[in-house]
């Protein structure tokens, strides 16, 4: 007698579906958030970061006056003539703004301190260009985009968003400049809702 050798169909879709499951983990190992593909791009972007630093801070070294002192004008002038991938220059004295054609920026300070910051962010007592919007940090890390042409109270009581943030134009008037959103208070476990308000007599509509 001859016996048909095979699989059935309840093997064959276990089968399937093992395979599925190990596809399924394949690529979240691949793709995933903390996948191979990220981890390596944020390796590569790490990386060129610690590259940009380095070459700042070899600048930095040749910027010295014999006093120990740090010389704003001869950093600038070193950067701009040793480090050909830098995109702009930013500020006359301490602290100094650069950035590469990376997109990547950072400020440097008197006692040589080199900081990563967000593209065209701004200092207290700073005005944002006249042709672009700017990007303004407080001290507890609330972010607040300071429109093109104002300036940056640097009046303490005046800079944190949490107490309404100051910033005036070019005529001298001063606004308060309240972002909406979630704002960080002085106690980290407490945030406020900064929203915008609509008032109308004894009622206001809230715009959520």
């Amino acid at each position: 007698m001859k016996r048909s050798k095979g699989i059935t169909l309840i093997a064959l879709v276990i089968t399937i579906i093992v395979l599925l499951i190990l596809a399924s983990v394949s690529i979240s190992l691949t793709l995933g958030n903390n996948g191979v593909l990220n981890q390596a791009t944020k390796a590569v972007t790490e990386t060129v970061k610690a590259d940009e630093k380095e070459r700042i801070a070899f600048e930095i070294y040749g910027s010295y006056e014999t006093d120990g002192s740090l010389i704003a004008s001869k950093l600038k002038e070193n950067m701009e003539n040793h480090i050909t991938d830098l995109e702009e220059i930013r500020g006359e004295g301490f602290p100094i703004k650069v950035k590469f054609n990376s997109g990547n920026c950072y400020k440097i300070d008197n006692m040589a301190n080199i900081v990563e910051i967000l593209p065209n962010q701004i200092e207290k007592g700073e005005k944002a260009p006249n042709n672009s919007n700017a990007v303004y940090l407080d001290s507890k890390g609330n972010i607040a985009r300071i429109p093109a042409g104002f300036t940056v109270s640097n009046i303490d009581g005046e800079t944190e968003v949490e107490s309404g943030l100051v910033i005036t134009d070019d005529s001298g008037n001063q606004f308060v400049w309240i972002p909406v959103g979630i704002a960080k208070k002085s106690n980290p476990n407490e945030v406020i809702s900064l929203n915008r308000y609509n008032f109308d007599n004894d009622r206001f509509t809230y715009y959520g």
